[in-house]
C-alpha cells in the first residue's frame, strides 16, 4: 500500500464518521426544538400558575384562616417568614416545573434522569 492509498482510506474514513456525526446532530435537533419550547411553555405556565393561585389565595383571605387555626405560630417556629399564599403558591409552581422538566427530558431520550425526578415527585406526598 502505498502513501496515496493510505490518504485515501484515512480521507474516506473521516469523511465516513462526519457524515454520521452530522446526520446524528440533524436527526436530534427537532427533539431539542420541542424539549426547548415544552420547557419555555412550561415556565411560563408554571408563573401564571403561581401568579393565579397567590392571587386567589388572598381574595379567599387564606392568612386570616390560617391565623385562626394557629398555623401561624408554626410558620413562624419554622423560621418560614413568608406568607402562606406565597409557600403554596411556590409548590403549586415548582410541582407544574419538575413535572414539564420530566416531559421534556423524556422528548431528549434521557430516561434516566426523568425517572428520577419522577421518583423523586411521587417521593413529595410523603414529605408534605
Amino acid at each position: 500500500m502505498n502513501f496515496n492509498q493510505i490518504l485515501d482510506v484515512w480521507g474516506y474514513s473521516l469523511k465516513t464518521a462526519w457524515n454520521v456525526v452530522f446526520t446524528r446532530i440533524l436527526l436530534f435537533l427537532p427533539n431539542l426544538i420541542a424539549s426547548l419550547i415544552l420547557f419555555w411553555l412550561g415556565v411560563v405556565f408554571a408563573n401564571w400558575l403561581y401568579r393565579l393561585t397567590k392571587t386567589t389565595l388572598n381574595m379567599v383571605k387564606l392568612d386570616k384562616l390560617v391565623n385562626s387555626a394557629g398555623l401561624s405560630q408554626f410558620l413562624k417556629r419554622a423560621e418560614i417568614t413568608a406568607k402562606v399564599e406565597e409557600v403554596i403558591a411556590t409548590i403549586v409552581k415548582w410541582l407544574v416545573l419538575i413535572v414539564v422538566l420530566i416531559s421534556s427530558l423524556n422528548i431528549l431520550g434521557l430516561t434516566g434522569v426523568s425517572g428520577l425526578l419522577g421518583r423523586i415527585l411521587s417521593f413529595l406526598p410523603q414529605v408534605i
